[in-house]
């Protein structure tokens, strides 16, 4: 029985690793060194899981819709939110109210250099 329990045990391991580790890594990149544009969350269907569905413009003129999960209750349609992106490619964004990581943005009145 003692050999089962931590036979499971390792199976919940690896399979939370091979689960969790790509999207943490992929997020960490894109927010550490990908582009910032402001999106919108255009639609919210939830559940047991939140699908939070959202779409951003780049520089450039592209628009990109993207869909993503998250376990945050206090969102709704026509909110706006930060999205991290690659430049080479859009597609791979994220928005940061469904990412693993929290990022402190600065205030618009701190980035005024004559504001001091």
């Amino acid at each position: 029985m003692e050999g089962l329990l931590e036979f499971l045990a390792i199976v919940t391991v690896l399979m939370g690793a091979f689960l969790w580790l790509p999207p943490y890594l992929r997020h960490k990149a894109l927010v550490s060194d990908g582009e910032l544009a402001t999106g919108e969350i255009t639609r919210l269907d939830s559940g047991r899981i939140i699908y939070v569905y959202y779409e951003f413009e780049t520089p450039f003129g592209q628009r990109v819709k993207k869909m993503s999960t998250t376990f945050r209750i206090d969102l709704a349609p026509g909110m706006k939110t930060p999205v991290f992106y690659n430049r080479e490619n859009p597609k791979k964004a994220i928005a940061l109210c469904t990412a693993f990581f929290d990022v402190v943005l600065p205030l618009k009145d701190n980035l005024d250099p004559h504001n001091s």
